[in-house]
């Protein structure tokens, strides 16, 4: 079953299931034996509602020209980080983004500035979006020292990077950013993004940190060993 964070019991059965089911959820029929409660549509409906309270989120974002040894380790950053429930969140660039959702794989949610580079690019299983809301934009200008000098295209890159820290529809916030960036906080889409992240108290670990991994564990809620 996606998103169970680390630490957390097994998948539940089907009648462990619907008996939760029951019990958030307002039915008219009651359980009988191994009967689903108003059948498989409302199994399907506790398990959404189920991966909606207990999934956990990070943005995976760094340059189109990370080293590659960096690039390995975040594919292998997102493989661990999956197997511990976490989804990914990122854009659907080369480099850092295509390492990041190498290991993430269908736990993921990519992020696009144009609905062509969607269609291009969004790869079978993956969620992905490319729809931006206003206020994306709106933030990504508050943080940009030259926003009225870009075009439209980059502003878009700039507004797609918020969304991947708070959601399509800015309102679920990632639990923590993993980014690598060859200016730091200076300069670059990243740098913006590692900007705004602070600004709104989200984590940043910077995997030119040497202590990056054990940053991440403490973050999954893992206690290093």
């Amino acid at each position: 079953m996606r998103y169970v964070p680390a630490g957390s019991n097994p998948a539940p059965t089907v009648q462990a299931a619907l008996a939760q089911l029951e019990e958030h959820l307002v039915c008219t029929q009651r359980v009988r034996g191994s009967t689903p409660l108003g059948g498989s549509k409302n199994l399907y409906r506790w398990f959404t509602w189920r991966n909606q309270i207990v999934r956990r989120l990070y943005a995976g974002i760094g340059s189109r020209k990370t080293p590659p040894t960096i690039l390995k380790n975040m594919t292998k950053t997102a493989k661990w980080l999956r197997k511990r429930g976490f989804i990914l969140r990122s854009g659907g660039a080369l480099g850092a983004d295509s390492a990041f959702a190498a290991g993430a794989g269908m736990d993921a949610e990519i992020f696009f500035p144009t609905c062509r580079a969607l269609t291009d690019k969004c790869l079978v299983g993956q969620t992905c979006f490319c729809t931006i809301p206003e206020d994306a934009f709106s933030i990504a200008s508050e943080f940009h020292p030259a926003w009225d000098k870009l075009n439209d295209y980059v502003k878009r890159l700039h507004a797609r990077n918020v969304q991947i820290l708070f959601g399509k529809d800015l309102d679920d916030k990632v639990d923590f950013v993993v980014l690598w960036s060859a200016y730091d906080k200076q300069r670059g889409g990243t740098a913006l993004g590692w900007k705004i992240a602070e600004a709104y108290n989200i984590p940043v670990v910077s995997l030119k940190d040497t202590n990056a991994a054990e940053q991440i564990m403490e973050l999954a809620g893992v206690a290093p060993t």
